[in-house]
């Protein structure tokens, strides 16, 4: 029998004969060529969470601790007042490629007001459809096949993807316990020097060009660690701006936590900000973490207008023209008015205290309720446990933290908690990352990022990353429920010990 045109396609592209739950597929090189090292890597971890993990009957109702949505909170008013305005308005125009001139402007007043070169305008703005398609735009733009980008270790795992499927390298530099996970700028100029060596001598004679760093990726306040580099790091952020412009490498600064730093007077600072590195920094925001509006999917890139140039003709590509729609809501969040600083204060002002209290209260659940003793949450927090744990055996263990666990750093920003189950391996219990995911998926019904899925630099730990930004009480009934199911593992274990 003749083959049908779909039996062709899925003879082309045989991962789209079964529907997959979860993510879509991941992809491919675009040469056909694995993945390399790094990413090769976060794939196996992700492809086993996102796909293995399901196939696992499990007889509960499943809590995911891995999701990257943010806390359920409204949404920021100023950004619904301007999309309201606008449909007011006739729709029947598309607009500008980069996206609406005026509604740029209004951002543009508000980055200068942020610190951003005085001489910007709404040319160097443009509008995309959030900061992973910015970071799309940026990555079709300016990088060749073979080229490389430097993320650091750990990471975003997800960003990963998007340029091997363009054939551009990732490769890491390591972040150290030692240097409380903030990037050495002289690590990174050495892997700079080392990679481009390799490629020159690689890919001689080869190409009409010579593939090289392209970029670094600088995410701050970083995922998942949660940590900031302010105003009070200007001194790294300046090295850093330093050693990308010594070796005409562009910086993607990732901002999109930004407005989520727990200290207001010590927010992420843009390298953006800095002068003399504005040409060679490419910013990306958006309004998915921060601003209640991740269903909305829109963010900004901020760029030398020679490289929004390139961004704007490849949305013209894409899709001619950006939304209008979601440029209102950008010109409603990012504005220099007094009106959206007062909004933004009131804002902030609730919703930041709600994250630190989720963030203390997973704190206290894995490490214990001393652990949080001196912070303003802590009589909270053990009213939270009253009220949800009625069973005082139950309440006595969870207060006494999650056995052979212990949280890495406390977050700065953001709403992921690392957390270290190393020590659960001398119990017998687990021997690795995939057993401890299995182990608490099945018992527990709880599924959560493992180290690998993120390139945690210290391959032989066991870490766990996890979401607070869901209600206490889900909080606690996870955790909770974690305890308990290390705890019978542990004691079933020994018995089996004993008997044998």
């Amino acid at each position: 029998m003749e083959k049908s045109i779909i039996d062709e396609l899925v003879l082309e592209y045989p991962e789209i004969e079964h529907f997959k739950k979860g993510f879509p597929n991941i992809g491919s090189r675009a040469d056909c060529s694995p993945f390399g090292e790094a990413t090769s890597k976060i794939c196996e971890a992700w492809e086993f969470y996102d796909k293995d993990l399901y196939d696992i009957p499990v007889d509960k109702e499943i809590i995911k601790l891995g999701n990257g949505n943010p806390l359920s909170y409204k949404a920021f008013p100023l950004a619904k007042k301007y999309l309201k305005k606008e449909l007011n308005k006739e729709l029947y125009q598309y607009s500008a490629a980069a996206g609406d001139e005026g509604h740029r402007e209004n951002i543009a007043k508000y980055l200068i007001q942020e610190g951003y070169p005085q001489y910007i305008d709404y040319n160097n703005v443009i509008i995309t459809d959030s900061t992973t398609n910015g970071f799309y735009l940026i990555l079709k733009a300016l990088f060749k096949p073979y080229d490389v980008i430097i993320m650091t270790s750990p990471n975003y795992g997800l960003f990963a993807f998007m340029p091997e499927r363009m054939n551009v390298g990732v490769e890491l530099v390591q972040l150290s316990k030692d240097n409380d996970f903030i990037i050495r700028p002289d690590d990174l100029n050495k892997k700079i020097v080392e990679i481009n060596k390799v490629l020159k001598e690689k890919y001689k004679d080869k190409l009409n060009y010579v593939p090289r760093v392209r970029a670094f990726l600088n995410i701050n306040p970083h995922n998942p660690l949660g940590t900031v580099l302010s105003h009070n790091d200007i001194e790294v952020l300046r090295e850093i701006g330093e050693v990308c412009q010594k070796n005409k490498v562009f910086i993607i600064d990732d901002l999109i936590y930004r407005d989520l730093s727990y200290d207001k007077n010590a927010k992420a600072m843009p390298i953006g900000t800095i002068v003399k590195y504005f040409d060679n920094t490419i910013s990306l925001f958006g309004l998915s973490k921060s601003y209640g509006l991740a269903k909305t999917r829109t963010g900004f890139v901020v760029a030398n207008d020679k490289v929004i140039r390139l961004l704007r003709d490849n949305v013209f590509y894409m899709k001619d023209s950006a939304s209008v729609l979601q440029s209102s809501m950008l010109a409603g969040v990012y504005n220099d008015t007094e009106e959206r600083k007062r909004e933004y204060f009131k804002y902030f002002n609730n919703l930041i205290p709600k994250y630190l209290l989720n963030c203390y209260l997973c704190m206290a659940l894995f490490d214990g309720i001393e652990s949080v003793k001196g912070t303003f949450y802590y009589k909270k927090i053990l009213k939270l446990l009253k009220k949800n744990i009625k069973d005082k055996n139950l309440l006595n263990k969870v207060k006494s933290g999650v056995p052979y666990a212990k949280t890495v750093l406390e977050p700065k920003s953001g709403f992921f908690l690392l957390v270290d189950f190393t020590d659960l391996r001398r119990t017998g219990l687990i021997n690795n990352e995939k057993d401890l995911l299995i182990y608490l998926y099945k018992k527990c019904g709880i599924k959560f990022l493992v180290g690998q899925s993120f390139s945690w630099p210290y391959s032989d730990e066991i870490i766990m990353r996890m979401t607070y930004s869901l209600s206490p009480k889900v909080l606690i009934e996870a955790i909770s429920s974690i305890n308990i199911a290390i705890r019978d593992g542990i004691s079933e274990t020994n018995r089996g010990n004993n008997k044998s």
